[in-house]
């Protein structure tokens, strides 16, 4: 009879060891971001405040909004004093609705569950969503562990386990206490090891006291949006300027999809001035059409560094970036009709929009697929990735710089068909799970 209860003890033991380290590797859903004690002393110190903005948004919303859309499902704000001058009210934002909440530290210390690790964040601690998720997912691991800066100095951020958690509050629900100063006193770090992400030479994180680390936060956060995979141009050259024009429209009250839409009158300019069909006019329309590809970034740019990304605000991207495709297509024609004649220009434009009409829905549909759609993992990727940028642009300017704009449609035409039928057969030979038939058979 004892060998039965000591055979079931050790299996139920067993037991809740495994299912501890199956829930060890989930990522993180609950995260508390640390509110200073008194916000208005921040007002006239020359010290960041949670008040300030860093483009456009309040220092605390920032770091809610990071948390929200890197996938925490529950986020405390921890604060004890000054909940009056903080609103949760259109908390705008994308990401997977979380709920959010004010408690006080003391609170939190008899919230916390010893059976669930979560996030403890300073709300002065900046860091792209794309980051903290990959922290979340690869770091979380049920220990308590802390996030080091390039020079291994402790940054505003920790996963601790659950038991760490209620401690770290019941420690501090006396005296204000972040995490950074948390994580730079060894006895109460308890053994937590420190974490440096790799691959984090284009991604800023880092904690923000005063103005000058503000700047550079805006500054690192610009930068990190740079880094665009298969975007060759974009990447390298567009972004160049794109981030100094997003840097002046981070601080004004417009959003993404207004400064898509402001994308428009630009198109139309080309439009017009390639309709006149003369030099100049054809190499200020091509000009015009370079600046509207750097002026297409900032639209992205400006969602994810103000949590303005929707599928409506791709979805406009998409719409206004196919206008100006047929307005530019369109004008060539128009002026290259008065040197060749209406029935050439015209033809050689209703070729290449029906082409272009069979690469969009090759590319894009069905839509459940992704950009790439079916063609993810195959050779034909790199070309799809081509075909949806707008480094067209340039060959159009080399076109107008030689004085032969109308000219293009001949390459377009015949380029976009051969590319279509590419496409088009590939589908025929790729299963919908991104296989060729033949290599599935």
């Amino acid at each position: 009879m004892i060998r039965k209860f000591y055979f079931l003890d050790t299996t139920l033991k067993f037991g809740a060891k495994a299912f501890k380290l199956i829930m060890a590797h989930k990522n993180l859903e609950t995260s508390y971001i640390l509110l200073p004690y008194e916000p208005a002393k921040y007002e006239h110190s020359g010290a960041v405040g949670p008040d300030d903005l860093l483009f456009g948004l309040h220092m605390w919303k920032r770091a809610v909004l990071t948390c929200r859309q890197a996938g925490f499902r529950r986020i405390f704000l921890v604060s004890d004093d000054g909940l009056e001058t903080m609103n949760l009210n259109h908390m705008e934002g994308g990401g997977a609705l979380a709920d959010i909440e004010f408690i006080s530290r003391e609170n939190a210390a008899v919230m916390a569950n010893e059976d669930e690790s979560a996030l403890i964040l300073d709300w002065n601690t900046v860091l792209q969503p794309g980051l903290l998720k990959k922290l979340n997912s690869g770091e979380s691991d049920g220990t308590t562990k802390i996030l080091l800066d390039r020079n291994d100095k402790p940054v505003g951020l920790a996963f601790m386990d659950g038991a760490a958690v209620r401690k770290f509050f019941a420690g501090s629900a006396r005296h204000e206490l972040s995490a950074a100063e948390w994580a730079k006193n060894g006895e109460e770090r308890n053994g937590a090891t420190g974490i440096s992400p790799s691959d984090t030479a284009d991604q800023f994180y880092g904690s923000v006291t005063n103005r000058s680390e503000l700047r550079l936060a805006e500054k690192g956060l610009l930068v990190g949006t740079r880094h665009r995979p298969h975007y060759f141009m974009d990447t390298h050259f567009h972004s160049i300027f794109s981030t100094m024009i997003s840097r002046w429209l981070l601080y004004t009250p417009l959003t993404a999809n207004q400064v898509t839409l402001m994308g428009l009158p630009i198109a139309l300019a080309s439009f017009w001035l390639f309709s006149r069909g003369d030099y100049w006019s054809g190499l200020l329309a091509g000009l015009l059409l370079v600046f509207s590809a750097i002026w297409d970034c900032c639209d992205g740019e400006i969602a994810r560094l103000k949590f303005q990304q929707t599928d409506h605000g791709e979805a406009l991207d998409l719409a206004v970036d196919n206008i100006t495709n047929v307005a530019t297509f369109t004008g060539l024609a128009l002026g290259y009709s008065k040197l060749v004649g209406q029935p050439l220009a015209f033809g050689l434009t209703f070729i290449l929009l029906v082409a272009g009409f069979l690469i969009f829905m090759a590319v894009y549909f069905p839509r459940s697929q992704g950009k790439a759609g079916r063609f993810t993992g195959t050779f034909l990727e790199p070309l799809v990735y081509i075909l949806v940028t707008r480094d067209y642009v340039y060959v159009v300017l080399l076109f107008c710089l030689l004085g032969k704009a109308g000219e293009f449609l001949w390459l377009a035409a015949i380029g976009s068909s051969l590319l279509a039928l590419i496409l088009w057969t590939g589908r025929a030979l790729i299963s919908p799970e991104g296989k060729t038939k033949t290599a599935s058979a």
